[in-house]
């Protein structure tokens, strides 16, 4: 619904992006309700207070199921009665009189953790840049393999002819260039897990040799006389339907089948922006920042949760390396000129908000060939909201 327009109360919000918000924001409500109300009783603990707190944290989240929370507070700890450690969390300090005295954490885990705990094969699916070896190393991470090695294999560059000793290794004088023995893939993730990235880019004729491995079968160094057995769990991933590789001759249907013990499927980064802050703080972490730039502001974080994303968890990364090297976000898209938000400490985030709202009304127009109809359904607003932002700009 526009600003400022009228509406028969009597009748639903309309569209599942509002009423989802509208939901998502009546949970936070009653978290925050429910932890105000702890503070009534009389005659308790601190401990006890905190205790029943961190348990309806979970709860405000999109996926309670997949959440845990832990408060630390003046060295004690308090934690969610299914909480477990992972590396996907939001961090919040606790500050008093400016002194920071304790953290909220908030820890998210789901079908990754379920993956984790067996030693099946899991072919993760998505587009490209989704995030899928992030996947892929959370579930290695998790394992009972996660003191081994991840090895990633890019497998579109696999020129067949090659493929045996890139993946099973070759023994001295095999070949002429050959001075050495030389592990392959298969012998360095012995013991930890071997992620197949585009595993579909595969041959028939190199899906046929890995399939022995893998079925236990065994391989053979190029140049070697002994077969040699590894134990090592295979990830793959795939941003195509692998069932349409079958039907078109290009995929085994016993290899298909032995890759994909569980599946999950990655939605694109659009349709589970509630991962953003995750994403932000996992990459932030790992990010030296010239800029001087040491957090993400609200401000900055509120950019980032309107924008689309077309180039997926890979593009969060390199926005979040270009915000830390130049100290303001920079959106790129092929065949167009960067589009800049400053968010620098001077500058209102409305400000900000209504540039991003030009750059990304501009490539709606762009890719609906300057029909307003198809680009208001892109960017998901009324035709009349489109002409009130283009009159704006």
């Amino acid at each position: 619904m526009e600003k400022g327009a009228s509406r028969d109360c009597s009748k639903p919000l309309e569209g599942p992006a509002v009423q989802n918000a509208l939901a998502e924001r009546i949970k936070e409500l009653n978290c925050l309700y429910g932890i105000s109300n702890l503070f009534e009783n009389q005659d308790v603990s601190l401990s006890w207070i905190m205790q029943r707190a961190v348990e309806l944290i979970p709860a405000a989240w999109q996926y309670p199921e997949n959440a845990c929370a832990r408060i630390k507070i003046e060295g004690k700890e308090y934690a969610s009665g299914n909480f477990k450690e992972t590396p996907y969390r939001q961090n919040a300090e606790i500050v008093l009189n400016d002194r920071h005295v304790g953290d909220v954490d908030v820890l998210v885990y789901e079908l990754i953790l379920k993956a984790a705990a067996t030693d099946a094969s899991v072919a993760v699916f998505g587009e490209s840049g989704s995030g899928k070896e992030l996947v892929a190393h959370a579930i290695h991470t998790h394992s009972d393999r996660k003191d081994k090695r991840f090895v990633a294999v890019n497998c579109g560059a696999i020129q067949e002819s090659l493929f045996e000793r890139e993946f099973f290794g070759h023994r001295k004088g095999a070949f002429s260039s050959a001075h050495s023995d030389s592990p392959g893939y298969l012998d360095m993730a012995d013991g930890g897990t071997l992620f197949l990235d585009e595993v579909g880019e595969l041959t028939p004729n190199m899906q046929a040799k890995l399939l022995r491995a893998i079925e236990g079968g065994g391989y053979r160094p190029v140049g070697g006389t002994e077969t040699e057995s590894g134990n090592f769990r295979i990830i793959s991933a795939s941003n195509s339907v692998l069932g349409d590789k079958v039907a078109g001759g290009h995929m085994r249907i016993d290899f298909f089948y032995r890759i994909q013990v569980l599946q999950i499927q990655l939605p694109p980064l659009r349709e589970r922006k509630e991962d953003i802050p995750l994403l932000v703080e996992h990459f932030w972490g790992k990010m030296k920042a010239p800029s001087g730039i040491t957090r993400i502001s609200g401000r900055t974080m509120d950019i980032l949760m309107e924008y689309d994303w077309p180039g997926n968890v890979r593009e969060l990364r390199n926005v979040l390396q270009r915000y830390a090297t130049l100290g303001r976000l920079e959106f790129l898209s092929p065949g167009a000129k960067a589009s800049s938000a400053q968010v620098a400490s001077g500058v209102n985030l409305r400000e900000a908000v209504r540039e991003l709202e030009k750059s990304l009304v501009k490539k709606a127009m762009d890719r609906a060939g300057g029909n307003k109809t198809e680009a208001a359904k892109l960017l998901g607003i009324s035709r009349r909201a489109l002409f009130r932002k283009m009159a704006m700009s």
